[in-house]
C-alpha cells in the first residue's frame, strides 16, 4: 500500500520565524517627532531672544519674561517627551530603538539642550550684574 497523502506543511506563526520584520517609523510617528523638536526649539529660540534683547537694555520684563520661558520650557519638553515616549511604544518589529534613536535624536537633543543653556544664561547674567 502507497501512501498518497501529501505531507501537511508546518505552521509557523509569523512572530515565531527566524526572519522578524525591521522596525519602521510611519508618517504619523515622523510628524510626532517632529512637533516633538519644534516643543524644544521654541523656549531654546524665545530663551536666546529674550537674553540677546536683555543685554543692551537691561530692562526688568526681560528678567520676568525670562522667568516665563523657563516655565513654558518645562511644560514644552514635558510635551515632547511624551510625544516621543508614544513613538517609541508604538514601533514593532526588530531594532525598535536603534530605529527611535536615530529617527528623533534632533528632537531629543533640543529637548534636553534648554537647561544647561538656560543655566548658562542665568549665570551670564547673573554675572553681568542682572537682577
Amino acid at each position: 500500500m502507497e501512501n498518497d497523502s501529501k505531507p501537511v506543511p508546518a505552521m509557523v506563526v509569523e512572530y515565531a520565524t527566524a526572519v522578524a520584520k525591521r522596525a519602521e517609523v510611519t508618517d504619523g510617528q515622523k510628524a510626532m517627532m517632529t512637533v516633538a523638536a519644534y516643543m524644544g526649539a521654541l523656549p531654546l529660540t524665545l530663551g536666546c531672544l529674550d537674553f540677546l534683547l536683555w543685554i543692551p537694555t537691561r530692562a526688568q520684563i526681560f528678567a520676568v519674561c525670562g522667568l516665563l520661558i523657563i516655565l513654558l520650557g518645562v511644560v514644552c519638553t514635558c510635551i515632547g517627551m511624551l510625544m516621543l515616549l508614544v513613538c517609541l511604544c508604538s514601533l514593532r518589529g526588530t531594532g525598535r530603538v536603534s530605529v527611535f534613536f536615530s529617527s528623533s535624536r534632533i528632537a531629543l537633543l533640543l529637548l534636553i539642550v534648554n537647561y544647561p543653556i538656560a543655566f548658562g544664561i542665568i549665570l551670564l547674567v547673573g554675572s553681568l550684574g542682572g537682577p
